[in-house]
Parts: structure tokens; C-alpha cells; sequence
């Protein structure tokens, strides 16, 4: 057995594992019936991590201890500042699964992990074998929250709040429902350049999505995270919209507030920070402006300071942050939860968070699918509004 630390509490360790050469994902996941669940595709090293059950489960965000002979995976997520979903879902949630698949290119291997006690390979019997998946069901859209008229005066009013630099405003549309993972398999085929999560609590509730942003992703000591911000939508004229989305001054303004705010996040936890080339970021229905960012990690930092400094960003919530904050939980007619919150794995080598957006949240009443638009001196409340729409694009063709 191996030691690992977790809030400064050890834990013996111990794990059985199965080597694959192919299993097929998101089906075999929806067949289990072991709670939570979670299927984590990531944008960086296309590596999909699944994961079933809770062994060790925590409501803050734990401190692991780095370690170089156990690498484990916590799964979970933080909700929105002042705007957590209430009742049976979580606000802030991590947990160590029972069971985990990691698959890469060539190699697929399920492993189940163990907390204090020996190994033992017929816990893998609780496993069931795949079945055939359900299909989406064609759903109808309900409602948006705000309506058109509410998210008109809202822009209006916070565009002439003095000293506000941005605020991202948020919607939310109802749908009638439809199995989530259908949904999320239909969403992973068109997602090529963002990372494809769920986050299954139980048979009722699921938050998935296919998000572009990485809060931050983590090798050890070294850290990589990025500014995404301004959008334009994808179609015939693409590259004349990206080229006018590069020219924009509303938009590079939006861009800059997130650039300077990651800077004043990561230069006091690290050196060496740097930003690549700014680029156009192309997802299913949107583009986007991006950089990248890379530092290398004092050796006091740990994922609790990363995520204290960069959650949230500007580009989910405004700047200054916290007049920011207290002007969304005013005018806000929902909870927004995990959306626009942070969502992965924190581990004992490294860690992978991304902001959880283009996302909704499943559940046997209804499918709530988000969207936010950033507000800036300069921003128009219907194209902002098209820009909102132009966001849940992929929900809204699987879905209908």
C-alpha cells in the first residue's frame, strides 16, 4: 500500500486495475447504475477519464498533497459566487470515485480504487455490461430566463452604472426534457476543440456541456490557463466575421480585461509567466479571440490559491469583481450553480478545471441550457441577445 494526503489526513492506498483495448464511452457509462458519475473528455490530450462512485468526498476544495508514485483524480466543481443551485445538487463538491476509466489513443484501463483497505477484484461485478443507449427526444423550448424584455432594461441599466468596466449577463432557456447522455453524446461529435464533461449526481440531475475555457490545467509545477472573450458567429462569411471580431475595440477591450486579470491571478504564484500569439478560437457554432498562458508554479502554491485567484474571471462575471458579483445577484432571476462556475479534477500530480459553460443542467422536468454575453460601454442589448442565441446553437439543433 501507498500514502497519500488530503487536508493533511493520510490515507493507505491501494488500486486493482484492467487493461482494454476499446470500450465504448459515454454508452457504457449511462448503463451503470453507481453514483455519481462523471465522464471528462479534455481539449488538451483528448484523454477521457470516467468515473463512478465516491470513496472519499469532500464540500470544500481539498488540499492534495503532490505525490510521485499515486496519481489519483477528485472530480467535482464550484458553483458561482452567491449563486449555488440549493437543495439535493452541489454548491462545491470533490470526490475520489470508486471506480475509473482512463483512456488515451492505445490504451484503455479501469481501475478501482481502494482507501484503507486491500484490493479486491471482484468488486468489479458491480459493473454492469453495456446496453443499448436511449436517443435524444425532440423537446420544445419554454421559456427564457430573462425574457427579451427583462435582458433589455438590464443592459440598459448596468450601461450607465459608473466605474462597472463589464458584466456578463447570463440566461437561461427551458426546454422540455430528454436523456442527458444521448444529449452529451450528440454534443462530443461536434466538439473538437472543447472539453466534453458530465457530472451525473444522480438519476435525476446531470450538468453537462462541451465548454472551450480552461481555467487552469497543471503538470506538476507548471501551469497553463488562457483569455477567451469576444464572439462572432461561424457560417459562409467566418473568416470575414473573424477578421472583424480581430478589429473590434469593444471586443479587444473585453479580451484585455481578461488578459490583465489572469496576469494579476498568477504573477504572485509563480514566474516565467507567458502569453502566446492571440489566435481566433473556433468551436461549433461560435469563434472566439484566445491567448494562452504559461508559468512555472512557486513551490508554495497549491490548486486551492489557483483557484482563489482565477475563479471567477472576467469573462464569466465582470470587472471589478465584486461590484460585479453583487449586481448579478440583484438582477439574476436563476441560480446559475456549477454554470460559469469551475468544474474537473484536482489530482496528486497535476489538475484540469474548466470554466463550465456552454452547459445545462438535465433533469427529468426539464433541460435548462445557460448562456452569458459580456456587457461593455459599447454593447447593444439585441446583439448581444443574438449573441446569446448564436451560444446554445448546438443545444438547440440536437434538442429540436
Amino acid at each position: 500500500m501507498r500514502t497519500f494526503f488530503v487536508n493533511n489526513t493520510s490515507f493507505a492506498y491501494d488500486s486493482y486495475s484492467l487493461d482494454f483495448s476499446y470500450l465504448s464511452n459515454i454508452s457504457w457509462l449511462a448503463s451503470q447504475d453507481i453514483y455519481p458519475k462523471v465522464y471528462w473528455k479534455d481539449k488538451h490530450t483528448k484523454t477521457t477519464h470516467m468515473a463512478l462512485g465516491s470513496l472519499l468526498c469532500y464540500s470544500n476544495i481539498p488540499h492534495i498533497e503532490q505525490i510521485e508514485d499515486v496519481d489519483l483524480h477528485f472530480f467535482g466543481g464550484i458553483h458561482f459566487p452567491g449563486s449555488a443551485w440549493g437543495g439535493k445538487l452541489p454548491s462545491t463538491q470533490f470526490w475520489l470515485p470508486r471506480f475509473e476509466i482512463i483512456q488515451t489513443d492505445d490504451k484503455t484501463t479501469l481501475i478501482a480504487h481502494f482507501i484503507n483497505q486491500d484490493p479486491e477484484p471482484l468488486v468489479f461485478r458491480e459493473l454492469k455490461p453495456e446496453n443499448s443507449m436511449e436517443q435524444v427526444i425532440p423537446c420544445v423550448k419554454i421559456s427564457h430566463s430573462p425574457s427579451w424584455a427583462e435582458w433589455e432594461k438590464n443592459v440598459k441599466h448596468v450601461l450607465s452604472i459608473k466605474g462597472l468596466e463589464k458584466i456578463v449577463l447570463a440566461r437561461q432557456t427551458q426546454f422540455t426534457t430528454t436523456p442527458a447522455w444521448p444529449l452529451l453524446q450528440a454534443l462530443e461529435k461536434k466538439a473538437e476543440t472543447a472539453t466534453c464533461f458530465a457530472f451525473q449526481f444522480s438519476e435525476d440531475s446531470t450538468f453537462l456541456g462541451t465548454t472551450p475555457e480552461t481555467l487552469f490545467h497543471r503538470k506538476k509545477n507548471v501551469v497553463f490557463s488562457e483569455a477567451i472573450a469576444g464572439t462572432r458567429p461561424r457560417g459562409i462569411n467566418e473568416d470575414e466575421l473573424a477578421y472583424e471580431l480581430k478589429s473590434s475595440t469593444k471586443d479587444n477591450r473585453e479580451f484585455n480585461f481578461v488578459k490583465k486579470f489572469v496576469d494579476h491571478a498568477l504573477l504572485p504564484l509563480s514566474s516565467q509567466l507567458h502569453w502566446q500569439e492571440d489566435q481566433i478560437l473556433r468551436t461549433t457554432s461560435v469563434q472566439h479571440l484566445t491567448s494562452k498562458a504559461m508559468a512555472t508554479l512557486a513551490s508554495d502554491c497549491t490548486d486551492q490559491k489557483l483557484l482563489a485567484a482565477l475563479h471567477p474571471t472576467p469573462a464569466v462575471c465582470g470587472t471589478p469583481t465584486q461590484e460585479a458579483l453583487k449586481l448579478l445577484k440583484s438582477l439574476e432571476p436563476f441560480q446559475r450553480g456549477w454554470y460559469s462556475g469551475a468544474v474537473g479534477w484536482l489530482g496528486t500530480q497535476g489538475a484540469d478545471i474548466a470554466v463550465g459553460i456552454r452547459s445545462a443542467l438535465v433533469t427529468n422536468s426539464c433541460v435548462k441550457v445557460f448562456a452569458g454575453a459580456g456587457i461593455v460601454q459599447g454593447s447593444n442589448s439585441l446583439k448581444e441577445w443574438e449573441e446569446l442565441e448564436a451560444k446554445i446553437t448546438a443545444f438547440c439543433r440536437i434538442l429540436s
